[in-house]
């Protein structure tokens, strides 16, 4: 009686606590946070990696997933109900493997409480991508593997790559591991795996042909070397990201002990617990090595792993008291990086707050952007919005800007971005904020658009002033 008791409240704890959780998210205002989604958008609509919808290598799997809630939603509604519901599944699924691990059931519940509670939850929801969805599928991957269902547990690897092609690295950690430690399962593994990825594949073939090879050489090309790698496109380094994440330098440091404390008592022979240490590892030095660090959302299988090996740690240590101090220390942490960089009243993306300003200007503006720029040309195409990824293009419209007004959107990050939207009386902007654009430059900030939780980068509309130093505006 008394285990079917604790079974009942662990139910209870759960479903309270997704149920929080959801509302919190419906009450969010559905909108296009990044060009990223409109590709993913029209995707839902229609297929082709060529025509961007979505854009390379093209996702299948979070595409049929928008496209099944698509027969009752318009394809904007069902993309966000899709990214949503595949983040809410962050808990159980990490109950399930922690519990499958552990046998610990307030250990458990505890770590499906973090999964709600960790600064990229908001994000991995709202953003309509496909993160969400690729991190439930590597829980599930591991619970399946503590489980050992081999077969399903190789569907989820599959699942995993069609959801978030760049997970890969992942997916080869994960390879690695079974093929050190579970070598005869990996046939079983390799059976679930094809099971999905060749069906996901043809479906990618099928729309573009060979033209996807060409799509996907421009698309890494330009990841590289316009957009996407760190120190290219980012306006700020990975250890700055990492400590506005955390909640600064006391964040950090909470986060440093607490990581020292869970590889003291963790269990690496464990398959399913080696499997998630030597995936987190792998996928943080992909994301350092290659992703824009303007973007943390890519840190979110390391943030999740490493809050479901803390969850281990906790059922290992032989102290229960230490173990339950810990545990509490870790959700004061969590609680408080919330509660300081979380905004709780709803509103739309800044790129949604943005677009609705930029109607009320005066037609034919000439508007230099980096961040949404196709989410712009669809939604303002009375304005001219101009790349300014293209040093060549920015400089040709700054050139002009002596004779009308040139407007400027940039992204703004860490505490820039939480300023208050109300900037009628103007603020300066940094000196020349176009790189390659040779001609003294100076901006005057009009309106600021905050992001409203860690990982959305907020935008700020400034009015381009041309001159020299001794004329900045005061």
């Amino acid at each position: 009686m008394r285990s079917a008791t604790r079974r009942a409240l662990t139910l209870a704890s759960l479903i309270g606590l997704c149920l929080a959780a959801s509302l919190w998210l419906w009450q969010q205002p559905v909108g296009l946070p990044s060009d990223d989604a409109l590709y993913f958008v029209r995707g839902v609509s229609r297929f082709s990696v060529l025509e961007l919808s979505p854009h390379f290598p093209g996702y299948p799997a979070f595409v049929l997933l928008g496209r099944a809630f698509s027969f009752w939603l318009d394809p904007l509604h069902a993309l966000h109900a899709a990214s949503m519901l595949a983040s809410l599944a962050l808990a159980p699924l990490c109950f399930l493997w922690v519990f499958a691990a552990t046998s610990n059931r307030a250990i458990a519940t505890w770590a499906a409480g973090a999964m709600l509670l960790q600064p990229l939850f908001p994000s991995l929801a709202l953003s309509l991508l496909s993160d969400g969805l690729g991190v439930a599928c590597v829980l599930a991957y591991l619970w399946l593997v503590a489980r050992e269902r081999w077969g399903w547990a190789g569907v989820a690897l599959g699942l995993c790559v069609a959801a978030r092609p760049s997970y890969a690295v992942i997916v080869l950690a994960a390879w690695g591991c079974l093929a050190l430690f579970a070598r005869p399962r990996l046939w079983r593994v390799a059976g679930g795996f094809c099971a999905i990825l060749v069906p996901m594949g043809l479906f990618v073939w099928q729309a573009d042909g060979f033209a996807y090879v060409t799509e996907g050489i421009r698309f890494v090309s330009g990841h590289f070397q316009i957009w996407g790698a760190p120190g290219v496109a980012s306006t700020r380094t990975w250890g700055q990201a990492l400590l506005s994440l955390v909640g600064g330098v006391p964040g950090g440091v909470c986060g440093a002990v607490l990581g020292g404390y869970a590889a003291r008592h963790i269990e690496l022979r464990a398959q399913s617990v080696c499997a998630a240490a030597v995936c987190m590892v792998a996928h943080l030095a992909w994301t350092l090595g290659a992703q824009n660090a303007d973007h943390v959302r890519h840190l979110a299988p390391v943030v999740v792993l490493g809050l479901g090996l803390l969850a281990l740690a906790l059922a290992r240590d032989p102290r229960p008291a230490r173990a339950v101090g810990v545990g509490m220390a870790a959700t004061a942490w969590l609680a408080c990086v919330a509660w300081a960089e979380v905004d709780f009243v709803p509103r739309p993306p800044p790129l949604a707050r943005a677009v609705a300003l930029l109607r009320t200007l005066p037609p034919n503006q000439w508007i230099l952007v980096r961040r949404g720029v196709d989410v712009l040309r669809v939604s303002v195409p009375e304005q001219r919005i101009v790349d300014a990824h293209y040093a060549a293009s920015a400089a040709a419209v700054v050139r002009r800007s002596s004779a009308q007004p040139t407007y400027w959107l940039r992204g703004v990050v860490g505490a820039d971005s939480s300023s208050s939207d109300d900037l009628s009386g103007g603020a300066a902007c940094d000196p020349a904020p176009i790189s390659g654009v040779s001609h003294p430059m100076w901006c005057r900030a009009i309106a600021r658009f905050p992001g409203r939780f860690p990982g959305e980068v907020g935008l700020e509309l400034a009015l381009v002033v041309r001159g020299s130093a001794v004329e900045k505006p005061h």
